[in-house]
């Protein structure tokens, strides 16, 4: 009970390689010990928490995406080799992650200012089931498009300078 705290204290920490060497040491101890209804009990828990820690591993992924900070990244690029997850999952989950949050934070942002033009021939509802920023950029007041484009540029700016971030550690590491 008190390593299974320890477990998730080092979760909430953010420190996943050591919650996963902790992980590891006791799914080995549990191995030889199966035939014992605590320890098959013991085994579930842990299991449990590996679905936890792949949960937080993935969530701190996308924190350190919107935000980089190196000993994150580090820790969670540790944590993905540590529970053996594909390289290739980590990098689709990137790649997805800016597309996906460039596109709905350009949709966000004329759906904020469409929604500001009361001369707009659409209703509320309306403009909220938009998904696309081509069709809510018609909807924004033409006095209103110069600070939609910067506040969009602005969104995207901070999207790249995170990126280019992540790109210049590993630029970094290979040297």
């Amino acid at each position: 009970m008190e390593k299974e705290k320890e477990l998730y204290q080092l979760m909430d920490e953010g420190d996943y390689p050591a919650a996963i060497q902790l992980m590891l040491r006791h799914r080995a101890a549990i191995a030889s010990c199966r035939q014992f209804h605590a320890v098959r009990q013991l085994d579930n828990n842990i299991q449990k928490g590996y679905r936890t820690l792949t949960t937080k591993v993935t969530e701190s992924l996308n924190i350190v995406l919107s935000s980089f900070q190196s000993l994150e990244y580090e820790r969670v690029l540790v944590a993905y080799k540590l529970l053996e997850l594909p390289s290739d999952d980590l990098t689709k989950k990137i790649d997805t992650y800016y597309v996906g949050t460039v596109d709905g934070l350009l949709v966000e942002v004329a759906r904020s200012f469409a929604l500001r033009n009361s001369r707009a021939r659409i209703g509320v509802e309306e403009l909220l089931k938009m998904k696309k920023f081509s069709e809510l950029c018609k909807y924004v007041n033409t006095d209103d498009l110069l600070p939609c484009l910067l506040q969009a540029l602005s969104v995207v700016s901070d999207l790249m300078l995170n990126y280019y971030a992540i790109y210049n550690w590993h630029m970094v590491m290979e040297r």
